[in-house]
């Protein structure tokens, strides 16, 4: 979806001001069942069928955030500001935030949460993961999206989430607070026992998402042609010893492409620590902590499309001269 070379000069709020909800007694988050819906109201109308299996499709979109900031430049804002991202690379998954914020007055906070996994069943956990997090009744705070997005999505006031494919997108818009919000009222509050209606998504943030959506669409492929990240090592190494409380490096053959995000998890973390987080020549730094040998696992990202893969080394540390342990 191209966003609008001539937005309005001044945009609709992207945020919404999410009600009250009512105390609901029993389990009000049960895990959503995807095979067996436990909210047919809300998520049947949602499923449909792909013309691959979801369970075989990944993606190759750009995700990264110089991307995301061109999808929402001309909806949620004339020239949004990407005001700072997060990554946590896992071994079967990635993690990505992005914050942008407009130039509008008073100014609209959104943040885009993606996590790439390796298959539709992971997305669908995250979704579950996340809806686990909510400690109001469903019924008070979600509803069905106005407009179908990946296989299933709901939304709440003020944020639109769903499932495409092998990734969970949750996207949120709020106003950052003024001055004037700030201060204190100048007459009693109102008090009602009666919650406020729901309010739907903005307009900006629904033409956002079906944007970001859309770029998922284009970019989803079977799984055997998602690129991935170059895991080769320099010099095929994967065997390291190592004096206890010496530093050694392990180098990827071709840092090209990668995410900036290089983290590595040993096996047993009390024998190899990561000293600091990969370079972006492709190194990763570590020290042998304990003597033992133990299995260290290097996960890669491509900086594009998030996929993520993993390289195994193996490390034996061993103690000092001179010393009995």
């Amino acid at each position: 979806m191209a966003p609008s070379s001539t937005p309005a000069t001044t945009p609709a709020p992207i945020a919404a001001t999410p009600s009250a909800p009512s105390a609901t007694a029993g389990d009000p988050h049960p895990s959503l069942d995807f095979t067996k819906v436990a909210f047919p109201d809300l998520l049947t109308p949602y499923k449909s069928t792909p013309s691959a299996s979801p369970a075989s499709v990944l993606n190759n979109a750009p995700l990264d955030g110089a991307t995301i900031t061109k999808l929402a430049t001309g909806i949620i804002d004339a020239s949004p500001k990407l005001t700072s991202s997060f990554a946590f690379p896992r071994a079967t998954s990635f993690q990505a935030r992005y914050t942008l914020q407009t130039s509008a007055k008073p100014a609209q906070q959104v943040t885009v949460d993606l996590t790439i996994c390796a298959d539709a069943k992971s997305a669908q956990d995250a979704m579950n993961f996340y809806l686990n997090s909510f400690t109001q009744d469903y019924k008070d705070v979600l509803k069905k999206t106005d407009r179908l997005l990946g296989q299933v999505s709901l939304q709440t006031a003020g944020s639109i989430f769903w499932v495409r494919d092998a990734v969970f997108a949750k996207v949120d818009a709020f106003t950052l607070p003024t001055a004037a919000s700030l201060a204190p009222p100048t007459t009693p509050p109102t008090v009602s026992s009666t919650p406020p209606a729901a309010t739907a998504p903005s307009k900006p943030l629904v033409d956002f998402t079906t944007a970001l959506d859309t770029q998922l669409s284009k970019g989803a492929v079977q799984a055997s042609a998602q690129h991935k990240p170059n895991v080769a090592l320099k010099g095929g190494v994967t065997a390291y010893k190592v004096v206890r409380g010496k530093t050694f490096s392990v180098f990827l053959a071709d840092a090209k492409g990668a995410h900036e995000a290089k983290p590595a998890v040993a096996a047993d973390p009390a024998i190899v620590k990561q000293v600091k987080n990969g370079t972006a020549d492709g190194e990763y730094v570590f020290v042998g902590a304990k003597v033992g040998k133990t299995k260290v696992k290097l996960i890669v990202a491509r900086a594009d499309n998030l996929a993520v893969s993993t390289v195994n080394i193996d490390v034996e540390v061993t103690k000092p001269d001179g010393y009995a342990q």
